[in-house]
């Protein structure tokens, strides 16, 4: 009787070991099929994110001003056909670069992104080709119709698209990391429950905990191969995890990054303020994306020396604990290659694209807070005469000369740009009518008696035009009035400086 029921029992025991065993195995190879699926779709999804980031690089950088748009400027300013052909190359080099983005799967939000650039790249390639069959007959003011586009639209799609690929990235490097860390764990703790109980369970438990091992250190090569610095820390900000861009950026070893807190790749003086901005970060799950120059942060390196650098930043909750990933760029070149985009390639002042939006925020400005601005339009006198006479370079050297000139004289919150080939505008917040004609004179009255070119005097035209309440016209019909002032000052002889107001 015990005998029939210890077999019974035994029998039960082994069918229950039996059925446990096996719900044991189904469980963990159902963790490992979706282990291995989630790093499958996050590993396709960087890999497109990556090259439709690449796309928009080389698409802006063949759009941009040392691509499309600068051989445009260029060949209507100097006429010359070799930058027509490199425009065009520019061009259809952007097209191609556009049809290719379009066939990734992307939003329609970001679909109208790209049309928005190509409606811009259009504007220009149109004005080009008007340009093309008009070269030599073409005023100053059609030149200067031509090739003032608004750029807004396209900047703002570009960086839409930029915001738009980060934040696909970062998303699917957290939700991927946090369910990875997840199913692991889970599936190691039950393991060490069975071990007691199932030896053959035990044996293939260790066959599947390799094969998580060997998938998260693909996971960690993928990590590793990434071209941003990555930091992964807890909600005290001490850093828990680093890929090896961000130690190279940094120029720690991977041990020493973890003995870091975040705070510790910053400046000092910005420690204290980024504490208290991190624990309110950290209240709720976010992200954020850090673009734009008001959000440039400096980085401290391990050798002393600062970065500039862009940051994309995402929280998470995980196990009632808050941590952080950030995405990190070293972009010093950016901010270089913006430095020049913005500056005369000549001159280092100010480009005509940028002085327009400096005259846009100071009108503005002016206009809320009830201020007076002056603008000077200055204008090199009988400069063809200079190049025609010394040379084109003798020309640069006295464009450069009149530039340092002009810079000595005005102050540190005055504002001076080209205009045009031989023509500056120079911004003046809170001159007043009076005081700006004195200005100029000085200026005018300095340049000849000092400036010379290969013993050619160089003197200078001045117009100007103020703006006040009693003159509240746009700013636009303030540029055209310093503009018919500096004609006036041309027509009674040069060298000397002319208010609108005074003209009637």
């Amino acid at each position: 009787m015990f005998k029939g029921v210890a077999s019974h029992l035994k029998l039960t025991i082994l069918l229950w070991t039996l059925l446990i065993n096996s719900l044991f195995i189904y469980f963990i190879l159902q963790q490992v099929t979706l282990t291995e699926t989630l790093n499958h779709t996050w590993h396709t999804q960087t890999l497109n994110n990556v090259e439709q980031a690449l796309v928009l690089v080389e698409l802006e950088s063949e759009i941009g001003y040392l691509g499309f748009i600068h051989h445009f400027k260029n060949y209507i300013l100097r006429k010359d056909e070799h930058y027509y052909t490199s425009a065009m190359a520019n061009y259809d080099k952007a097209n191609q670069l556009i049809d290719h983005f379009k066939q990734f799967t992307i939003s329609d939000a970001n679909l109208k992104a790209i049309t928005d650039i190509k409606v811009t790249l259009d504007e220009y390639a149109s004005n080009l080709v008007i340009a093309k069959k008009n070269i030599n007959t073409l005023s100053s003011r059609k030149i200067d119709s031509l090739v003032k586009v608004d750029d807004n639209v396209a900047l703002i799609a570009i960086s839409q698209l930029l915001k738009s690929i980060a934040d696909n990235t970062n998303h699917s490097l957290l939700v991927n990391e946090a369910l990875i860390t997840s199913k692991r764990d889970l599936t190691i703790a039950f393991a060490i429950i069975m071990l007691p109980l199932f030896i053959f369970g035990t044996l293939y438990s260790i066959w599947l905990v390799s094969k998580l091992i060997r998938i998260s250190t693909e996971q960690a090569l993928i990590f590793n191969t990434q071209p941003d610095g990555i930091i992964f820390a807890d909600h005290n900000g001490s850093i828990i995890r680093s890929n090896q861009a961000a130690n190279d950026l940094f120029g720690y070893k991977q041990q020493e990054m973890k003995n870091l807190a975040i705070e510790d790749l910053m400046d000092n003086s910005f420690r204290n303020k980024h504490i208290d901005l991190r624990r309110n970060f950290y209240k709720t799950e976010q992200s954020r994306f850090m673009l734009g120059s008001s959000s440039e942060v400096k980085g401290l390196k391990k050798n002393g020396e600062h970065v500039d650098l862009n940051i994309a930043i995402s929280t998470k909750e995980y196990k009632n604990n808050m941590y952080s990933v950030a995405i990190i760029r070293d972009i010093s070149k950016d901010l270089e290659l913006k430095r020049l985009s913005e500056t005369d390639h000549l001159t280092s002042i100010y480009n005509r694209r940028s002085i327009e939006k400096i005259i846009d925020q100071e009108f503005n400005r002016c206009q809320r807070n009830q201020h007076i601005l002056s603008l000077m339009l200055v204008d090199i006198d009988r400069f063809k005469h200079i190049n025609d006479k010394l040379g084109h370079l003798s020309g640069d050297n006295a464009i450069k000369k009149v530039v340092n000139h002009m810079q000595y004289f005005i102050r540190d919150y005055d504002y001076i740009g080209r205009w045009g080939g031989d023509e500056f505008l120079i911004i003046c917040p809170d001159l007043t009518q009076q005081d700006s004609i004195h200005f100029a004179q000085r200026i005018c009255k300095e340049a000849m008696n000092n400036l010379t070119e290969e013993e050619v005097n160089i003197t200078l035209s001045i117009g100007i035009a103020t703006y006040s309440i009693s003159n509240s016209q746009d700013y636009q019909t303030l540029i055209k009035q310093a503009d018919t002032a500096l004609y006036a000052a041309k027509n009674k002889g040069r060298s000397r400086a002319y208010h609108y107001d005074n003209l009637n």
